[in-house]
């Protein structure tokens, strides 16, 4: 994986608690390493995988916008893991198939100065590289 970041959407209970769970840090309110990780996802912006790790499913996206990865990985927990991505959710209501199995990787650290038509052709790149549309992936667009 090389310098990828891989995540776990487990604990779903509450963003901080995902992230420090997600890299096995202290979640607690007053925790430096929680704060630390909080405010790096939330300075940038990234192309990213989701792998069902039971089904080798894939899913390729990006983030853009004020709240960069923090705001992105935000929607995934409150979400239960498909972030409004409609072959996520098709994925994730389909039998034995869980939030817990789905493991979050970043492939790409982009600048928030970046245009979103940059992050979107980046994110294409990936997609395509990848193999992630539909009938080998969950893309769906």
């Amino acid at each position: 994986y090389g310098n990828s970041v891989i995540l776990r959407l487990n604990r779903c209970a509450a963003v901080r608690a995902g992230v420090a769970a997600a890299y096995g840090i202290d979640a607690s309110a007053d925790s430096q390493e929680a704060c630390f990780i909080t405010t790096i996802a939330a300075a940038v912006n990234a192309v990213y995988l989701i792998v069902d790790t039971k089904t080798g499913n894939r899913y390729v996206g990006s983030t853009y916008g004020y709240d960069g990865l923090l705001g992105r990985w935000s929607v995934y927990v409150a979400t239960g893991g498909h972030g409004n991505n409609k072959g996520m959710i098709s994925h994730l209501k389909s039998a034995n198939h869980s939030c817990h199995d789905l493991q979050f990787t970043v492939l790409q650290v982009l600048s928030k100065a970046l245009p979103d038509n940059q992050i979107i052709d980046a994110e294409t790149l990936w997609k395509k590289k990848l193999l992630t549309y539909e009938p080998f992936g969950m893309n769906q667009n």
